[in-house]
């Protein structure tokens, strides 16, 4: 009697494992067959990560102001990339991230745990350890949420994979610096031998931005340390070239073929510049966020039109004056704020972005 009751639970057990596992892999199908057929394009099957000759590379922080307008910016990359790159989003222990949703753009990891251990994202793209578990050697670094990609890009990924560093030409480079060349990190394609070469036995600098040691490191190559390991000297896109491939603040306003990728701080251009580019790019539009930084009262911008509108500095904007801090009435307003007002009425005290600027999710 009691090896018969034996016998009925395990058959028990045994009958609704399979059943469980029969409803997942039911919902499985069913959450496939819900994506959109571009959404499937982004998706790449497995087989197909052992044969990418490239990859997209992004890491979601941990506070994300915006969940949902975050994946519409991974959106416009994962639906430019060439055929054989895909996305791959790391994601930090505790992230506010719908990883559901995420995974139908993206390729989802953790990050290591040595990698989770370090405080900021500047030091995980100067950690060795990063670049060496990366899947493909062209690497396509793009920052969550303060970039995008144009979608009438006329050129592709492979028309520059001659380079191991192109990125936004900075303004700022003096006619004598390495930095004419290279240019700004945040959307930039990258060589990921060249950047193991760079990192290999090399105890970065405490102090300065990635992008900026990075591509000095690479430009001077001390004592060959680079060239040595890479095989070559490596090589920087020009000034010229960077231009047709991201943008940062440098856009003639008369230019009307859009970059590849749009770093937020194209915020800062003047206007007649700022209208070219969006013009030139739509996707941009996503840059301007309606709320920009918690310390902020003001909602920047409240329309559309108001992109055309000069900008502030975006410190003195959070930082510098305590006018910004909170929302006078909106009949009182100070000397400065009337002129803007009558400019175009950069920023508008209202806590609510018109239907236009939300974005699907």
């Amino acid at each position: 009697m009691a090896f018969k009751l034996f016998l009925s639970f395990v058959f028990g057990a045994l009958s609704g494992t399979y059943f469980s596992v029969f409803l997942l892999h039911h919902h499985k199908i069913q959450r496939v067959n819900d994506l959109s057929a571009a959404e499937k394009k982004t998706i790449p099957e497995k087989r197909e990560l052992f044969f990418s000759t490239g990859v997209a590379v992004t890491i979601i922080p941990k506070r994300i102001h915006s969940p949902t307008l975050g994946l519409a910016k991974i959106r416009t990359v994962a639906s430019q990339l060439p055929k054989n790159w895909y996305v791959l989003s790391y994601i930090r222990e505790n992230s506010a991230i719908d990883i559901h949703l995420l995974e139908r753009l993206a390729v989802v990891k953790r990050l290591p745990i040595a990698l989770e251990a370090l405080s900021s994202q500047r030091e995980i793209l100067l950690a060795h350890d990063f670049w060496l578990q990366l899947p493909s050697p062209r690497v396509l670094w793009f920052e969550f949420g303060t970039t995008i990609a144009c979608s009438s890009w006329p050129y592709t990924l492979n028309d520059f994979e001659a380079y191991d560093w192109i990125g936004a030409k900075w303004k700022w480079a003096r006619p004598d610096s390495p930095h004419l060349f290279g240019g700004n990190g945040a959307f930039s394609l990258r060589n990921r031998n060249a950047m193991l070469a760079a990192l290999k036995d090399w105890k970065p600098p405490t102090r300065g931005n990635e992008d900026t040691i990075l591509v000095r490191t690479l430009f001077e190559d001390d004592k060959n340390r680079i060239s040595t390991t890479l095989g070559r000297k490596p090589k920087l896109a020009p000034g010229n070239v960077s231009e047709s491939f991201a943008v940062e603040e440098v856009f003639d306003s008369f230019r009307t073929i859009p970059p590849f990728g749009v770093y937020h701080l194209m915020r800062t251009m003047p206007a007649k510049n700022r209208t070219a580019l969006i013009r030139a790019c739509p996707e941009a539009r996503l840059l301007f966020e309606p709320v920009h930084d918690p310390r902020c009262a003001l909602r920047c911008p409240h329309n559309l039109t108001l992109i055309e509108s000069p900008l502030r500095v975006w410190n003195q904007r959070c930082s510098s004056h305590q006018k910004f801090r909170t929302s006078p009435p909106l009949n009182n307003f100070s000397p400065s704020q009337q002129q803007e007002k009558e400019q175009g009425r950069e920023c508008q005290l209202t806590r609510n972005p018109p239907p236009s600027m939300h974005v699907g999710g």
